[in-house]
């Protein structure tokens, strides 16, 4: 009887970290997953302009932050 209960307990165990782990990458991913690769020596204004040809920005939110990158004292 007391082989069979640690059994039981041992496989909820289990089931239960498997579980957390299977929910934790499904809240992580989304989050990685609209992020553009960067690579190296790629500068903000090549990202910037890949943002927009993709889509994923607008033309005025492409301007607001072109101005950012290049004149990052105005405000």
């Amino acid at each position: 009887m007391a082989s069979t209960l640690s059994t039981l307990l041992f496989v909820a165990a289990i089931a239960t970290i498997g579980a957390l782990m299977l929910r934790h990458g499904r809240t992580a991913a989304p989050a990685a997953a609209w992020q553009a690769p960067v690579t190296p020596g790629e500068g903000a204004v090549d990202i910037l302009k890949e943002r927009y040809a993709r889509g994923e920005i607008g033309f005025e939110e492409f301007n607001r932050r072109l101005g950012h990158l290049l004149n990052p004292s105005r405000e």
